[in-house]
């Protein structure tokens, strides 16, 4: 797991063979006057950079082969998986044919294993293209609480048409091992 754990640049927390990963530790973060930490880039304001960060980590975790290496591990993406659902598709046409050892069962195969929760990221634009590459058994209920507040995750999930209601606000899918917030 260490290799594993190294490759990425993202803290990760591991347990019984599910791994959650959240962005890591960063130099040079502002903050938004809402607990919230933005990372520090002249010009912009750095709110992107979270949602590309999950992008990148998984594109690693592609490249580099991890995904097929460790397949009993549960990898699991916060946010919706950020920018990742909206580029999913780019990166499996254009995934290097060279490197079809780091995915020997495909690209798509590889991301269609990948678990994401919804927090922050409960909107229809966001969870429609969660569903477009993963099963709703994939999507786990999530969110940033306490450090930021449920009405950014739940009011999303109450209304979007593709989830049960009754399932809302605990599990999305039957995901196992998967906590609830009770």
């Amino acid at each position: 797991m260490d290799e594993l754990h190294g490759q990425v640049g993202w803290r990760s927390r591991v347990l019984a063979g599910v791994r959650g990963v959240e962005p890591a530790e960063r130099r040079g973060v502002l903050s938004s006057g809402e607990g919230l930490l933005l990372p520090e880039s002249p010009g912009q304001s750095g709110i992107l950079e979270y949602d590309i960060d999950t992008a990148r980590a998984i594109d690693s975790l592609l490249w580099n082969g991890t995904l097929s290496k460790f397949p009993n591990v549960r990898h699991i993406f916060s946010h919706s998986g950020g920018a990742f659902t909206v580029l999913a598709a780019r990166i499996m046409d254009d995934f290097p044919k060279n490197r079809a050892d780091k995915a020997p069962n495909g690209v798509e195969y590889e991301i269609k294993k990948l678990y994401f929760d919804t927090a922050h990221a409960s909107k229809a634009p966001a969870l429609d293209a969660l569903k477009d590459i993963v099963p709703v058994s994939q999507i786990m209920y999530g969110s940033d609480a306490p450090i930021r507040n449920y009405d950014l995750t739940d009011p999303g999930l109450d209304v979007y048409p593709g989830f049960r209601r009754a399932i809302g606000r605990r599990l999305i899918g039957a995901t196992p091992n998967a906590c609830s917030r009770g």
